[in-house]
């Protein structure tokens, strides 16, 4: 499921009002008290773009995601019908 945006839920008290995960399909996940972004830097800084949050932080945070050098790194594990001695 990807999530592509974050919402505050309704409430009075900002700080403790509960989040919203809104993904592709528009499916709803929550509430949650506390979301923690892992995704890659470019990934995070576009779901903080799309995020509804009324505060003066977002701002700062989203611009301290977009300045972090990130370059694509790919893994690749491979399977042989075989099994490798090793020396060690």
């Amino acid at each position: 499921t990807r999530v592509t945006e974050i919402a505050r839920d309704g409430g009075s008290d900002t700080d403790r009002r509960p989040w919203t995960l809104v993904a592709e399909d528009g499916e709803r996940y929550g509430p949650f008290d506390v979301v923690l972004l892992t995704p890659p830097a470019p990934q995070t800084a576009e779901l903080l773009r799309a995020t509804d949050w009324a505060d003066d932080r977002l701002d700062r945070l989203r611009d301290a995601v977009e300045a972090v050098p990130y370059r694509t790194i790919r893994t690749v594990v491979l399977h042989y019908p075989f099994r490798e001695s090793y020396p060690w």
